[in-house]
């Protein structure tokens, strides 16, 4: 099944300097939890996202690789602006490189989960919204904005360079 012209428009970057990533769920109520108080992740962002490359060969083999892992597609969006402006920051402040930046982009600290791991809260300003691949609703997030950023950022490194400089 070809995605919608609708689907398309929240799934592919606006422009060169977004990068769209893609996160399934199997239930709506956890996609709009998603879109309300952002996406969860523990160590890596990236162990459950798939960059989003505007190409239908790629875009159809991420959809029958993740398949299982829901029906529901939702769409989280930055700008390279934001990616680098952090990516800087980590760098050059802090003396280890196990932080990923979408640790930073979160306005709450991480909790810790059953197995003692952090718990990360990606900012919902990132979500642009979700669809539901089966039937090819969309359901956009009124406050995206891929180049949101908050003082809580800088505070998430303060914080990073408190733990690992001790």
């Amino acid at each position: 099944m070809a995605l919608t012209k609708e689907i398309l428009t929240l799934l592919i970057p606006d422009n060169e300097n977004v990068v769209n990533y893609t996160h399934r769920t199997v239930n709506e109520e956890i996609a709009r939890k998603i879109v309300k108080y952002g996406l969860k992740f523990t160590e890596s962002f990236y162990k459950t996202t798939d960059i989003v490359i505007d190409n239908p060969v790629n875009l159809n083999y991420w959809k029958i690789l993740r398949k299982a892992y829901g029906k529901y597609v939702i769409v989280i969006s930055f700008t390279k602006r934001i990616i680098s402006r952090y990516e800087s920051i980590l760098t050059s402040e802090l003396e280890s490189n196990i932080y990923e930046v979408q640790q930073i982009l979160t306005n709450t600290e991480p909790e810790l989960n059953e197995d003692n791991e952090e718990v990360f809260t990606l900012s919902r300003q990132f979500i642009k919204g979700y669809f539901n691949e089966e039937i090819e609703t969309v359901v956009y997030n009124p406050d995206f904005n891929a180049d949101y950023e908050s003082d809580v950022f800088m505070t998430n490194i303060e914080r990073i360079k408190r733990i690992t400089n001790t």
